[in-house]
């Protein structure tokens, strides 16, 4: 119920990603994207779409155990007059609910862009337990700081390009949690045998 409640409260206004299925344990979503160390981690994944010279901070608790916070610092490519890239910082705070699921909240700035400092872009990933799966969705939204005549040109392709990254993040999500599905092995069995070889096996032991 506090995940439902919260993961309620954080949702962004314009919906990406609703409530797919992944075909991992949260435990294992966890590891492979968000916590310390982490093969697939936002570190990796900023990587490969072309940004460079990415740092990411270690996660640092806050008020419980059970939430944490960390920044992401990067330099993103753009497509503007006379600016090739722009320095961008995401600020990450994560919050597992036991084994119910987990919220991992984005801010990113963009520092060099026109009125970078009007604007984030923010976005929630929400992640729900579902036996063996997980059920994920994520939202975002593009939150003015302070007034802007420019508002209205940084909205529309901001909420554009923000869609098509969240859409492909999510892709990459399913193609890593699709490559390390590890089927639940079975209990090993012995082949069959005619009952007369059974009793001599039994009468044997």
């Amino acid at each position: 119920e506090l995940l439902k409640k919260e993961a309620a409260s954080a949702k962004y206004k314009i919906a990406v990603i609703t409530e797919q299925t992944l075909p991992v344990s949260l435990a294992a979503f966890a590891s492979l994207f968000i916590e310390d160390g982490a093969a697939n981690s936002y570190k990796t994944y900023h990587e490969s779409v072309k940004d460079t010279n990415v740092v990411m901070s270690v996660w640092q608790t806050l008020g419980s155990e059970s939430e944490k916070t960390r920044d992401i610092k990067f330099f993103k490519p753009v497509n503007l007059p006379g600016l090739a890239s722009t320095r961008g910082v995401k600020l990450q705070k994560y919050k597992r609910f036991g084994n119910a699921g987990l919220l991992l909240s984005s801010s990113t700035r963009l520092e060099d862009v026109p009125a970078a400092d009007t604007f984030s872009v923010d976005d929630t990933l929400e992640v729900t337990a579902a036996g063996d799966s997980v059920v994920v969705t994520i939202t975002f939204q593009v939150t003015f700081l302070k007034s802007t005549f420019l508002r209205g040109m940084i909205e529309s392709p901001t909420n554009s390009e923000m869609k098509k990254w969240l859409t492909a993040f999510f892709e990459h999500l399913k193609a890593v949690c699709s490559a390390n599905k590890v089927a639940t092995p079975k209990s090993a069995k012995k082949p069959f045998q005619p009952i007369d070889s059974f009793r001599k096996e039994v009468a044997n032991s």
